[in-house]
């Protein structure tokens, strides 16, 4: 499980180790914008699917000139 805040990663980490005590789960702090530690991560940990809680939903906030670029940076990968 990845994060960006390690607030979060802990209090979600700690959240899913009570409802399942033998799991295997390796709580890493990451920006998702960074395609070669990701993709390091991926190999790293042989991980075959990927589910992307961190995109921007806010559309017409997005779409502004000043944010296009972050937006497509966070909510597009280019591994």
């Amino acid at each position: 499980m990845a994060d960006i805040s390690e607030a979060s990663l802990f209090v979600i980490s700690e959240e899913v180790k009570e409802i399942d005590k033998d799991i295997n789960l390796v709580p890493l702090i990451l920006d998702i914008r960074d395609s070669k530690k990701v993709s390091m991560i991926i190999e790293k940990y042989e991980i075959d699917i990927i589910y992307h809680a961190a995109a921007y939903k806010h559309v017409p906030i997005l779409e502004s000139a000043d944010n296009f670029k972050q937006a497509l940076e966070n909510n597009f990968w280019d591994f």
